[in-house]
């Protein structure tokens, strides 16, 4: 007795599903790195250092006593045009992720230069990237999907071959 296995197609819910899940990721990503990169067109470049790190202290989100310790690297830098500025940075990190003396670049706008931010991949591109790969995965999936199942139909439907 011989056992034939057969991948039956996955129908329309299975596709409609990966549709419905990375369709809007796809195009919140896309948006997002649209935006980024003409965000980025209006920013300038500038040479910082690190000349502290502020302290936050939160509870614990999980409730209990123990205090959650965030740093905020402390910022100089000087514009294109010579002005000295001095931000902190919005995103904390744990642990500290710079000490004093660190140099780093830093992204400004020259309209408000006093709005800066640490110039990094993953503050610049982690995001709009991880909603994008998040998006595309299921329809990469369904297109590899569409495609094996074409190839066995064409498979199955084709003539058999007669012995030469």
């Amino acid at each position: 007795m011989q056992l034939q296995l057969s991948v039956a197609p996955p129908g329309r819910l299975p596709a409609t599903v990966l549709l419905i899940l990375g369709l809007p990721l796809t195009i919140l990503g896309s948006i997002q790195l649209f935006d980024t990169c003409r965000y980025l067109a209006q920013l300038q470049v500038a040479d910082g250092i690190v000349t502290a790190n502020d302290l936050e202290t939160l509870p614990d989100p999980e409730g209990s006593h123990t205090l959650e310790h965030y740093y905020h690297p402390v910022i100089a830098f000087a514009t294109r045009d010579g002005q000295a500025l001095q931000f902190t940075d919005r995103i904390a990190n744990s642990p500290r992720p710079f000490v004093a003396g660190t140099p780093v670049e830093v992204y400004y706008d020259p309209v408000q230069p006093d709005r800066a931010s640490v110039r990094s991949w993953d503050r610049t591109w982690k995001q709009p990237l991880t909603y994008l790969g998040l998006g595309l995965l299921p329809l990469l999936t369904l297109t590899l999907w569409a495609i094996y199942t074409r190839a066995r139909s064409a498979q199955s439907q084709s003539p058999p071959r007669s012995p030469a």
